[in-house]
């Protein structure tokens, strides 16, 4: 009987094909396909550079020429190597002169981020080192000439990173750096410190180089195997050997090879059965699940070494893996706990593995109840809520898991997310993101969390808690408002109850300087507060507002935008450098012309023309100069039944034959409206006025719209009159005194070479007017000399029911102050980054001077008591209804309706009840 079962094992394993090593290395090789590209791709570049000609055949430099060791010499290596008893050979080569590819550890997939962390330490692209500070460690098959020929074959053992970082190294240097910096690094090339080892190939070559690696981690160089890496490696091995042998192994049998033929660095977890055992579980039910080795993988690249929290214990994942069982609960812990590390609010200690096991403390069971809670919000109650199709869709897109949150809504610390999809939304959207941010995305539920897991509640029980019962009552209320807009308060009283004026608010803020944006520095608020209050101020401003700066091509500068429905244009204005206090910037039309078709390519659909879509509106000032009307209104004709008109033209006639077909074009139509300044605002710019009717109190503003505009009439917010009428009056010119005021060093930097332009021809006026200041001494000056005043801005959103707007000269940023007060989205291009970010800083200005002012509608009750010294807790921006225990602050309910009670005064556009545009 034994024998017979014996014979059907023989048979069994002669059954199994076994794989041999080179098998084994393909697969390996397989596994780094992308790295290997990238590796081939860079050899090639750097070969084909004339600095690098015939690098592969080189020989390396001798001590005299610059070397650090003898050059390979194929007689000494021989007698070395003859010597037997793991005896190598040391000298000098080139690094083309081995196999550049091979992977002597192929089963570990390579960190990128050390290799990025080598480029930037050791070996920078453009500061080449004087030599190679790595060695190179190969090994020949036996001791003959034909091994130790350097013809690209040898294998190297040692670790792979160093290499592949300086190939990347010089292949960007071929691409940024001068012919000086390339010969200094084809000088490293022929340098290279080699070792030599007679290994014959197979499983000893394999146990050389994870030795050689552990030896390299315990002089300090960038090499520790990470947890995962140190798994794929060890359940990779454990299958190779099965598959060779045919047989399975025992996890005892590959802790004793690993213990024998390794010597692991100091503060590495011993390779005990224990962790074998655990190493494959995990491999087969973590690794084998591609967002969980996507999860992992980034964390290796962000996190190196100590600081990644999945190194601490391989029983950590272990834990993790046996508290979350499903592969969906897997991913979705990992993911959750990598995103509570990366937003502060775990720590270290929450990935020991006794408090991932521990049923009562594990953040693994929190998170399991958050996965529920997010499914019930995105499903049922959202479907509830009877948003628009559109955004419901938009919302369980963005927020379906952490990385699709933090992308495009609540971003790590110093990243950005891409929230433009947010621009023009109801404020119930803004409200349910908010909202789930609070209960899923961040720490402030996390005690109710909690409090539902030790008590093994289900979702119901936790939505029945007061504090969140309310959080979700406030999304119900602003989702039935929006469906009940005639309830909402008119825009005529609203108005009146909160306009304010602009210059007052400038004369507070020029006094703080730009780093002072967010919460002041001087009240008595904790600097981890404050924090918060600042990502809270830069959440609302980013959600309304987005600043891009200006592209070098068209097509990049096309890209832009694909949603705005309104434009803004102020005659593609610069700065002068010649009394620009007195004198208007003059139309550079070059500049102009491409803003514009840039702005209509990118506005128009798939295969239709470039031209004004239904829907959009432009808005186009004159500077009070007529004579430039033809140049302002041209761009905007191609492609239009307009295309080709004479100049001067009337084209208020030429709009009332619209209708008519020429040929299947677009039309375009054209309106303008007349803006009076008042004389005593343009009065004050001057200290001497002579003669009459020099005061030029008069601009022009164009309208254009593929159709003619039939829009309900309303009141004017700020101006006498109705929107009927084709004249706004009574426009006071903002005092240059209360403009936004920056060092003219800097005004140059954000305006950039390309916009500041000199303006030929004699100033009027100028010989009786006080001399300007001398930017020599770079002392402050308005940055924009002729910006519209901020009740304009308003008006022009009131008048035209705006949702959206592209402003194409954002200057001073107050259009999209205007927009932001009013819930409007809008996109500003900038000059350059340095304006987008000044821009930013003051917005952040504005707002915290809004957030405690009590008749703006950005009005915040919890920020002006977190600074008159109110509880912390009940402040917070992230915590305003729940303290750190859980439980609620006793004034939050009446503090609650009374924010309720002043924003349901507030007139917002998205709200409103009459007709709007497309």
């Amino acid at each position: 009987m034994a024998k017979s079962k014996g014979k059907v094992k023989a048979k069994a394993a002669a059954a199994v094909p076994v794989k041999n090593d080179q098998e084994d290395i393909a697969q390996g090789n397989e596994f780094h396909s992308g790295l290997l590209t990238r590796v081939h791709e860079a050899i090639k570049e750097i070969s084909n550079h004339p600095v690098f000609d015939a690098i592969g055949t080189a020989k390396p430099l001798t001590i005299a020429q610059g070397g650090r060791q003898m050059p390979f010499d194929q007689k000494m290596a021989l007698k070395a190597l003859e010597q037997g008893n793991n005896s190598g050979y040391k000298c000098g080569g080139n690094l083309f002169w081995h196999n550049l590819v091979w992977l002597a550890e192929h089963r570990i997939p390579l960190n990128e981020g050390q290799i990025k962390q080598i480029q930037s330490f050791s070996l920078p692209p453009l500061d080449p080192p004087p030599n190679f500070p790595y060695v190179v460690t190969v090994a020949v098959d036996a001791v003959d000439d034909a091994s130790l020929t350097p013809d690209g074959h040898w294998h190297r053992l040692s670790p792979a990173e160093p290499v592949f970082a300086l190939l990347f190294s010089i292949c960007e240097a071929v691409t940024k750096g001068d012919e000086a910096i390339l010969k200094n690094w084809r000088r490293v090339l022929l340098t290279v410190d080699f070792e030599f080892f007679a290994i014959p190939d197979g499983e000893m070559r394999y146990w050389k180089a994870v030795n050689l690696r552990e030896k390299a981690v315990e002089l300090g160089q960038s090499v520790r195997l990470s947890l995962r890496q140190r798994i794929f490696d060890v359940a990779g091995f454990k299958k190779a050997k099965e598959d060779s042998s045919g047989t399975q192994l025992a996890a005892k049998k590959v802790a004793s090879l690993y213990s024998q033929h390794v010597k692991l660095a100091s503060g590495q977890e011993a390779l005990s059965e224990t962790f074998i055992d655990c190493a494959c579980t995990i491999f087969k039910r973590i690794f084998s699940v591609p967002r969980c080795q996507k999860i992992l993988e980034e964390a290796d690249m962000i996190f190196l070494g100590t600081t990644n929290p999945w190194n601490k214990s391989i029983y950590s994942l272990q834990g993790l893996l046996d508290r979350a069982q499903s592969s969906d609960n897997i991913a979705y812990a990992l993911e959750g706990m990598m995103d509570g590390y990366c937003m502060g609010y775990l720590t270290l200690n929450d990935f020991s593995p006794s408090r991932i096991r521990d049923y009562r403390s594990s953040y693994v069971e929190v998170l399991k109840l958050k996965k529920q809670v997010c499914k019930f919000l995105l499903g049922e109650f959202l479907t509830k809520l009877s948003l628009p199709s559109s955004w419901t869709k938009e919302l369980r897109e963005k927020m379906k898991d952490f990385k699709a949150f933090r992308s495009f809504y609540a971003p790590y610390q110093n990243a950005q997310a891409d929230s433009a999809w947010l621009l023009g939304c109801p404020e119930s959207v803004t409200a349910f993101c908010d909202c789930i941010d609070k209960l899923i995305y961040s720490d402030s539920f996390d005690g109710r969390f909690r409090d539902c897991v030790k008590t093994k509640s289900q979702v119901e029980d936790f939505m029945a808690y007061p504090s969140i019962a309310q959080e979700v009552k406030e999304v119900e209320k602003l989702a039935r408002q929006e469906a009940e807009p005639e309830k909402q308060p008119s825009a005529a009283s609203a108005a009146a109850d909160n306009a304010e004026g602009f210059d007052d608010v400038d004369d507070d803020i020029q006094e703080e300087p730009a780093e002072t944006a967010g919460p002041d520095s001087s009240s008595g608020m904790p600097e981890e507060e404050k924090q918060q209050w600042r990502q809270h101020m830069l959440k609302l401003l980013r959600t309304h507002v987005r600043f891009v700066p200006d592209k070098k091509t068209e097509q990049e500068l096309a890209t832009l935008q694909a949603r705005c429905s309104s434009t803004s244009m102020q005659n593609a204005l610069a700065s002068l450098r010649q009394r620009p206090d007195l004198r208007t910037p003059p139309l550079r039309e070059a500049l102009y012309q491409r803003l514009v078709r840039c702005l209509l390519q990118a506005r128009a659909a798939e295969e239709a023309s470039p031209t004004l879509q239904s829907g959009d509106v432009a808005l186009l000032l004159d500077a009070g100069k007529p004579g430039l009307k033809s140049k302002i209104l041209n761009p905007w004709k191609e492609g239009t039944t307009k295309e080709g008109n004479k100049k001067g033209e009337d084209d208020d006639d030429e709009a009332e034959d619209e209708e008519d077909d020429d040929d299947g074009k677009p039309t375009l139509t054209v309106d303008t409206i007349s803006l009076q300044y008042t004389e005593e605002s343009l009065a004050q710019r001057k200290r001497r006025i002579k003669g009459s009717f020099t005061l030029k109190q008069l601009e022009t503003a164009y309208i254009l719209a593929n159709h003619r505009l039939k829009l309900p009439c309303r009141d004017r917010k700020h101006y006498p009159g109705t929107s009927a009428g084709d004249v706004i009056s009574g426009v006071a010119l903002p005092a240059l005194a209360s403009e936004w005021a920056v060092e003219w060093k800097d005004k140059k930097e954000m305006l950039t070479k390309r916009h500041v332009i000199a303006v030929g021809g004699k100033t009027e006026e100028a010989k009786d007017e006080p001399k300007q200041v001398d930017r020599l001494k770079n002392k402050q000056e308005p940055f924009c000399f002729w910006g519209s005043p901020l009740e304009l801005y308003e008006e022009y959103l009131h008048t035209f029911f705006a949702k959206m707007v592209l402003d194409l000269t954002p200057s001073d940023a107050k259009f999209a102050f205007a927009c932001l007060r009013n819930r409007v989205g809008y996109v500003g291009l900038a000059f350059s980054q340095f304006h987008a970010e000044k821009m930013e800083e003051r917005l952040l200005q504005l707002v915290e001077k809004e957030m405690l002012d009590s008749n703006s509608p950005l009005y915040s009750i919890a920020y002006s008591k977190a600074l008159k010294g109110g509880a912390a807790d009940s402040a917070s921006p992230q915590n305003s209804n729940e303290d750190a225990g859980g439980c609620e602050d006793e004034d939050a309910d009446e503090d609650q309706e009374e924010q309720e009670q002043e924003e349901e005064a507030i007139w917002d556009p998205l709200n409103d009840g009459e007709e709007n545009i497309g």
